[in-house]
């Protein structure tokens, strides 16, 4: 924690071989004195989109869709949507453009950063964008699948995406201190940790654009902006949920061991695509995979978090950092879980952790 300047740091560990173990360092706000805790809320950025896609597979149980059906089937607004499936939106092979890759919602996010987000008006900024690739044909990490899957639930339903998600997923789970908040709801349940950012989303894009021109990267600020009362609508199914690491032990748990699925829902579920040519990493229906690891991380502003288990040993990996990126240019959470992950496996080389996708690291990460 002290090698990396965060703020705050939370880890749970639970292995069914050798027990459980957790520690919670530095201030649940930088401007008060009471420390961090276990049982402080926290943003969880894109490792919601496991717990939307769990929701939607739960659907495909009950007969009410199909993964191969078309999403222009439901959402007839959806440009080519008679060519994408709704199993090629859950495993990012959609094409449809991600809106987060946009300055517009960047700026907006530094200017507003409570201003209620419609999944309309964000859709919007995707459709309005020609598709980055035909449908089936490659694969891209996009926010605008996990919104548009978001809007499915609510069609099929007829109810709120806050309720069906909480119906679905959090109470079979047990998952009594998560929840998606409702799109004008910023402010998380105390107690909740603080989380912070070097500068401004703005900053963090102009950096991540620096490094991969092969230009040196400019040195954040020196101060530190508190982005916990952030509105999350802006990406709300695809990274809005806030949660303890409790509960994300009880979801990567139950995702990944299958509670909640058929057989044949959950081995559709665990069915990889590489998220690049030739890559180890694959992604599945919500869900990443590396090596045995199976899980989700997620980088909003504020927060960087994992969760990742490993079902052959049944063991589980959760945490969280309150600050979105290192000034040195590193994701948290991928640093916390090299050191994890080599206490189990001595030798590890640094790196072996599941990278961050490519648009995640400033807004909301794998």
């Amino acid at each position: 924690m002290r090698d990396l300047g965060l703020p705050g740091l939370v880890v749970l560990v639970e292995s069914g071989q050798q027990g459980n173990w957790s520690v919670a360092f530095g201030k649940r706000d930088l401007r008060a004195p009471d420390p961090l805790t276990q049982n402080d809320h926290f943003r969880i950025g894109s490792v919601t989109k496991t717990v939307t896609a769990t929701a939607v597979l739960t659907l495909v149980d009950e007969g009410r869709i199909g993964l191969d059906d078309p999403i222009g089937r439901y959402r007839p607004e959806v440009p080519n949507g008679d060519n994408i499936t709704i199993r090629q939106l859950l495993n990012m092979t959609a094409g449809i453009h991600p809106f987060s890759s946009e300055e517009e919602l960047d700026l907006r996010q530094d200017g507003q950063p409570q201003r209620a987000w419609k999944p309309e008006e964000l859709m919007a900024i995707a459709y309005g964008k020609p598709a980055t690739f035909p449908p089936g044909t490659a694969w891209e990490y996009s926010n605008s699948n996990y919104v548009l899957l978001g809007q499915l639930i609510e069609t099929v339903t007829g109810n709120a995406m806050q309720d069906e998600i909480t119906r679905r997923v959090l109470e079979p789970l047990g998952m009594r201190d998560t929840s998606l908040q409702r799109f004008d709801e910023y402010e998380m349940p105390k107690p909740f940790a603080h989380g912070y950012l070097y500068g401004t989303v703005t900053g963090l894009d102009d950096r991540a654009h620096e490094e991969a021109d092969g230009r040196p990267v400019t040195p954040p600020p020196d101060v530190l902006n508190d982005r916990s009362y952030d509105n999350m609508s802006w990406n709300p199914t695809g990274g809005g949920m806030y949660s303890t690491p409790g509960d994300l032990a009880k979801l990567a748990r139950g995702v990944v061991d299958g509670a909640l699925l058929r057989p044949e829902t959950q081995q559709a579920r665990m069915t990889f695509v590489p998220v690049a040519p030739g890559s180890a990493t694959g992604y599945g229906l919500g869900v990443f995979s590396t090596g045995a690891l199976r899980g989700h991380s997620g980088d909003v502003p504020g927060y960087s978090t994992f969760m990742w288990r490993d079902p052959s040993r049944d063991l589980t990996f959760v945490g969280y950092a309150t600050l979105s990126l290192t000034r040195e240019n590193e994701v948290p959470w991928q640093q916390v879980l090299n050191v994890l992950i080599n206490e189990f496996e001595p030798g590890t080389p640094p790196g072996t952790t599941p990278p961050g996708a490519p648009d995640e690291r400033q807004q909301d990460g794998p």
